[in-house]
């Protein structure tokens, strides 16, 4: 039951994001996307940090209301839209819904989520639940592969209107943007899901600490994003943000696998500065990148690609981080403790069992094999930066001229044209006046 809700709450999130910068892209021009867009992640950045400090407080107390708290929020954003909202008129009537629902590619959809489910299933259950020889995870890799190339050939050769449009990574920019996309959400969510683990373990946190000492990645986030929004928006250098934030998930997640249970507060507290400013500088740049990379009729395609990839990205990270964490988790305890195996898997469920131990020396002996874990999982945030900074090579340095800012410039030009008309014709009706005073006055001087 909890699984089938979570989905359905999942399809209904996974819209939100796209369509909010689709109806960005329909109302202002690509140049001033950016600021818009900030805005936007604004409104994210009070979220993400009362999130998890609400998120925290809620599990020590209800874990229900981890959901039910959705309730009076969605309701309410129902509202605001139904109240404020107000679509553009346009020249062409809508389709009839059936027409619309008759243009999804639903085969290409299956198959691609069965192949991503697939995929994720063998990296979460791959040395944790199974071995990674086992018939189980080598059958999931394989399901996975075979689904993929299903969908490649849906979309090739069978769908008229395909979810996964192949033409959209031709182009050598967007398919680096896409890649740079997965591997920057990766880092992302690895971050989020993780550093709390290790503030509980090395600090002996609660949840709710735990959320509140995660606001030293989450507010530099949220900072570095509005601001790097706006630069773009002045500038229309976006290639720039990209190796600035890319560099600086590698350099913080290179900085992260040096915390140990004895690091200071000031250590956890800079590192976690440096991944986030770095995250801040490319996720709403993400999609500028794309609408500047893509055609004018393939902006909205652009821009589901990178929230497709993006969520794609979040996934991964913490299927991939929990691959590793599990695995080396597990290989630490075993060999350096006397836990059991039972034990073993009850701490890699909840790092809180730590607080159970009263030994002192095996205590610290679990403690420093979680942070050794921690520390190989912060490893492949290096790698996602690493990746992200190669692939941000290849994008564009800015955004294009467009047709709306041609527009605007051509309305710009002519109403300085109209001004210039109305003062040259100004000027000619006083010479005139003034012609025809003289004409008068010496008319009257010569017959008076």
């Amino acid at each position: 039951m909890l699984c089938v809700t979570r989905a359905v709450q999942g399809i209904g999130g996974a819209g939100i994001a796209p369509s909010v910068m689709m109806a960005i892209s329909d109302l202002v021009t690509l140049r001033e996307r950016g600021k818009y867009q900030s805005m936007v992640a604004l409104c994210w950045a009070t979220g993400s940090m009362a999130g998890p400090v609400v998120g925290g407080v809620l599990a020590d107390t209800n874990w229900r209301w981890i959901f039910f708290i959705n309730l009076p929020i969605g309701v309410l954003a129902f509202l605001l839209l139904i109240a404020f909202w107000r679509i553009p008129n346009t020249d062409t009537s809508p389709e009839p819904w059936q027409k619309q629902l008759s243009r999804i590619d639903f085969v290409g959809a299956f198959t691609f989520i069965a192949s991503v489910v697939c995929f994720l299933l063998a990296t979460q259950w791959g040395g944790v639940r199974y071995s990674w020889s086992s018939p189980i995870v080598i059958a999931l890799f394989v399901i996975a592969l075979v689904f993929l190339i299903l969908t490649i050939i849906v979309s090739w050769k069978l769908s008229s209107e395909p979810m996964l449009e192949l033409d959209m990574f031709y182009d050598r920019a967007r398919s680096a943007l896409y890649i740079a996309v997965v591997a920057i959400a990766s880092a992302m969510f690895a971050n989020i899901f993780y550093l709390p683990i290790y503030f509980q373990v090395a600090n002996g946190d609660t949840p709710v600490i735990a959320g509140a000492e995660m606001l030293s990645f989450l507010v530099p986030v949220d900072l570095v994003s509005v601001i790097s929004g706006f630069i773009v928006s002045i500038t229309g250098h976006y290639k720039i943000m990209f190796l600035i934030g890319t560099a600086c998930i590698a350099i913080g997640g290179g900085l992260q696998t040096m915390l140990t249970i004895d690091s200071g507060r000031a250590a956890q507290v800079c590192y976690q500065v440096v991944s986030g400013a770095g995250i801040g500088f490319c996720i709403q740049n993400l999609f500028v990148a794309a609408q500047a990379s893509a055609p004018q009729n393939r902006v909205m395609s652009a821009i589901a690609l990178v929230s497709f990839f993006e969520y794609f990205g979040f996934a991964c990270g913490i299927a991939m981080g929990g691959a590793i964490f599990n695995n080396t988790l597990q290989h630490y305890l075993h060999n350096t403790t006397t836990l059991s195996m039972s034990q073993i898997k009850e701490a890699q469920r909840n790092p809180d069992m730590l607080k159970n131990i009263q030994d002192p020396n095996l205590h610290r002996m679990v403690a420093s094999a979680f942070a050794s874990a921690l520390q190989r999982t912060f490893l492949a945030l290096v790698v996602c930066g690493c990746i992200a900074f190669i692939c941000s090579l290849f994008l564009h340095w800015k955004i294009p001229p467009t047709s709306d800012d041609d527009d605007d410039s051509v309305n710009q030009q002519d109403r300085n044209s109209a001004s210039t008309n109305d003062n040259s014709n100004t000027r000619q009706r006083h010479h005139v006046d003034e012609e025809q005073q003289l004409s008068v006055s010496e008319y009257n001087h010569a017959f008076g």
